[in-house]
């Protein structure tokens, strides 16, 4: 798979685990390659001996969410590899591992390891659009380098024509 390829999945990971936490997907793209999410702000809901309190602390923000770190390398894998592979928890680890950005702030943000399992089957769930999100990136991308590329041939046959030889 071309890198091209592959950073689309990433990226389509990230941003269909930020919708999943509830974000306003503003913007996904793999050239430059970034996410740009935000999560509401609202109150969490909580129970306390069977009566609904109001939690004063707002949502954790989206990078607080190992869920959203991890979920572009579980994307990266699930790309190349099925989910019934006895390899599939390593890999997508090694992968997490060598994304120094995503790894940092997955080892930083809140999260319980046994619920990664869990992360696992939600995303496997919503495979279907990360496929045409990345589908998607990938095509825009190649559309950006074509534009760019005929582009520069236009400065460049303008070039030649100001400057015959």
């Amino acid at each position: 798979m071309n890198e091209a390829r592959v950073t689309a999945f990433h990226e389509a990971g990230h941003a269909i685990a930020a919708r999943l936490r509830g974000a306003q997907v503003l913007r996904v793209s793999i050239d430059p390659g970034f996410v740009t999410y935000q999560l509401p702000q609202v109150p969490q809901k909580l129970f306390r001996n069977g009566q609904r309190i109001e939690n004063p602390e707002p949502a954790p923000a989206a990078h607080e969410d190992g869920f959203i770190w991890l979920a572009g390398s579980w994307a990266q894998v699930r790309a190349e590899v099925p989910l019934s592979d006895a390899r599939f928890p390593e890999l997508v680890a090694a992968t997490l591992e060598d994304n120094a950005t995503d790894y940092a702030g997955y080892l930083a943000a809140q999260r319980d390891p046994a619920a990664e399992g869990h992360w696992s089957n939600q995303l496997e769930q919503h495979w279907p659009y990360i496929i045409r999100v990345a589908n998607a990136l990938h095509r825009e991308h190649f559309e950006k380098v074509r534009l760019n590329r005929e582009s520069r041939i236009r400065q460049l046959k303008r070039r030649s024509t100001r400057f015959p030889t």
